[in-house]
């Protein structure tokens, strides 16, 4: 305990005097959490460029075009008279959607003509696409809903007669989870986990890295009489405080200042944070082990942690995926962190179910201590030090 008290304190006082131990534990992860912050504030994309294309300058046309304009998603930005122009700029990436209003629009939906209106849309960035889709469809489906109650008023229809020719089968839509559709509750709080483990990763492999580097690993070695684990624990330590601290620091951020979904337990996700951070520190350790090369794991440790969101099944439904996709993603702690995540700031499932996800992170944690006896080997011969 001498020595694990003797390395931790070591280590705070590296820590302070490097610039960038500093920036990985500190200044880093609380600019990109602020950066993440800014860029999912407002929860979904809005006022996304849209093209009016208006061939009938009729009073009707002018309501499609102030109703598509009221849509948060859409903004009336061009209003053009040429279907060329309006593609042009959809080429160029200046609009995002088109809507193609052709001559006697009016005309025909007062003789009651079903005319068509077509609308075209960007789809090269699905997100931006669908929520343009999802808006515009349902904005000109109520104008169509709107017109076809007017034009039958005037044949004296009933309200009663009405409504079944409306919506004829009227849906009771219930979203169980991310009611808000908003990208921040979901995305955001997932990309702030990267950011989190990323630094976490990378400045752990810097730290043992550099000791073997600079052929100083072999005092670590003395002060614990030779023991790697007491060493590794005295040397690991101070990250692994600092790291929890930005991971309540993210709490904050999202349950508390943006005041996002909180309906499950947040003892439960702190306790998943806290296995996260020692779950990617182990496999630094692990990392270290297989090669005790400074540049090389910081390489593989930075494409180890990017892949993980891209297997997590956030982006990409895990359902969806091959099975070697599928089995790949059991090889990130992260897989089954955000799944405790979302179990309980959205979804308040059963703790049993969510605990049940932390075991496969122990296994994890158990692997960086497995390989103590090859970081002590590393640590104390002279054939690793000076490796960049």
């Amino acid at each position: 305990m001498n020595g694990i008290d003797k390395i931790f304190k070591r280590e705070l006082r590296r820590i302070r005097e490097s610039k960038s131990l500093m920036f990985g534990c500190v200044y880093g992860p609380l600019l990109s959490f602020l950066l993440v912050i800014a860029i999912f504030y407002k929860g979904m994309p809005e006022d996304l460029p849209v093209a009016i294309v208006d061939q009938d300058n009729s009073t009707l046309s002018n309501k499609i075009n102030a109703w598509v304009d009221a849509t948060s998603i859409a903004e009336s930005t061009y209003k053009l008279s040429n279907l060329t122009e309006a593609k042009v700029l959809m080429e160029e990436g200046k609009v995002d959607a088109i809507v193609y209003m052709p001559r006697n629009l009016e005309r025909d939906v007062l003789k009651g003509v079903n005319p068509e209106l077509p609308v075209f849309f960007n789809n090269t960035n699905i997100v931006k696409g669908s929520l343009l889709y999802k808006g515009i469809f349902t904005c000109l489906s109520t104008v169509k809903a709107g017109l076809k109650m007017k034009v039958r008023t005037k044949k004296s229809y009933s309200q009663m007669e009405l409504m079944p020719s409306v919506q004829p089968i009227p849906f009771d839509v219930h979203v169980l989870y991310n009611p808000y559709t908003s990208y921040l509750y979901f995305v955001g709080m997932a990309i702030l986990a990267i950011m989190l483990i990323a630094f976490t990763m990378l400045t752990t492999v810097f730290a043992l890295g550099t000791e073997i580097r600079w052929g100083t690993s072999y005092k670590l070695m003395k002060i614990t009489n030779g023991h790697a684990l007491p060493a590794l624990l005295g040397k690991l330590l101070p990250y692994t405080f600092i790291f929890i601290l930005n991971a309540l620091i993210i709490d904050f951020l999202i349950f508390g200042l943006l005041e996002a979904p909180l309906n499950g337990s947040l003892l439960t996700i702190i306790v998943s944070q806290i296995f996260l951070v020692l779950s990617y520190q182990a496999m630094a350790v692990f990392l270290i082990s297989l090669t005790a090369n400074l540049r090389l794991c910081l390489s593989l440790g930075a494409a180890y942690t990017m892949m993980a969101l891209s297997f997590s099944g956030l982006t990409f439904p895990a359902m969806g995926m091959p099975l070697v996709a599928k089995l790949f993603s059991y090889l990130f702690p992260y897989t089954y962190y955000l799944k405790i995540f979302i179990s309980q700031s959205i979804k308040n499932i059963d703790l049993s179910i969510a605990l049940y996800d932390l075991i496969p992170m122990l296994v994890f944690i158990a692997l960086g201590i497995l390989v103590s006896g090859r970081i002590k080997h590393i640590f104390t011969e002279e054939q690793y030090w000076g490796k960049r």
